[in-house]
């Protein structure tokens, strides 16, 4: 699993930027565009997550349909580990 770049950027105020996750690699997506995600107790901004395109999609789904043959044949307890690491990236 490639993590090239990191799943976040962090703007003046140190609010996160998350990018997409697509082909094994974090990659902007085709939008400057972005949603706010806030604490519902608090309101405070947590993250910003990008309003990906038509065209980010396309791209996530291509990538997963070429990829599924071997994660498939992948045993559970590696995709867990994988996506353990995922989530800490």
């Amino acid at each position: 699993m490639s993590t090239a770049m990191p799943t976040r950027t962090a703007d003046a105020t140190g609010v996160r930027t998350l990018r997409n996750y697509v082909g094994g690699r974090f990659v902007e997506a085709a939008t400057n565009e972005h949603l706010d995600v806030t604490e519902p107790a608090t309101g405070a901004l947590l993250a910003r997550v990008p309003l990906s395109s038509a065209e980010d999609l396309d791209a996530a789904v291509r990538a997963a349909q070429e990829a599924f043959p071997k994660w498939r044949r992948t045993p559970t307890i590696e995709r867990a580990r994988r996506m353990f690491t995922l989530r800490e990236a």
